[in-house]
């Protein structure tokens, strides 16, 4: 009878143990640099989820319009687990924007982020000297 409830202890364990999938958190870090390669801090950041389908645009409202600010180190992070389900293959386009004004220059930088479910996912923006169209 012992050996018998220690076997079922056993696998009752072992399935609990191997049985349940921690989530891990679905992030985006996004490194801001100058033209010399150099991370920038203190610089605005805009973080937007644009889908191409105008349908799908309410879905996509609370990512819209993230800011965020750059740190010492150039870097800013976004945790996004609240868009993806437990199991989602599928990934998100985040569309990055980064603009500072600095004295009579405007420096800007675009770039774009595909996040994929439970990962740290990385991008960098380069910002540049935005040439006058005049």
């Amino acid at each position: 009878m012992k050996k018998r409830n220690l076997t079922l202890l056993f696998f009752i364990v072992l399935f609990v143990s191997f049985g349940c999938h921690k989530i891990q958190p679905t992030t985006a870090t996004i490194t801001v640099r100058g033209e010399d390669k150099l991370p920038l801090a203190n610089i605005p950041v805009v973080l937007n989820a644009t889908p191409g389908d105008n349908s799908k645009k309410a879905a996509y409202k609370p990512l819209t319009n993230i800011n965020l600010i750059s740190g010492s180190d150039g870097k800013v992070t976004y945790d996004f687990s609240s868009i993806f389900k437990d199991g989602q293959a599928g990934a998100a386009v985040i569309d990055i924007y980064a603009s500072k004004i600095i004295g009579s220059d405007t420096l800007e930088g675009v770039s774009h982020v595909n996040l994929q479910p439970e990962k740290n996912n990385e991008a960098i923006v380069t910002i540049v000297k935005k040439i006058s169209q005049n």
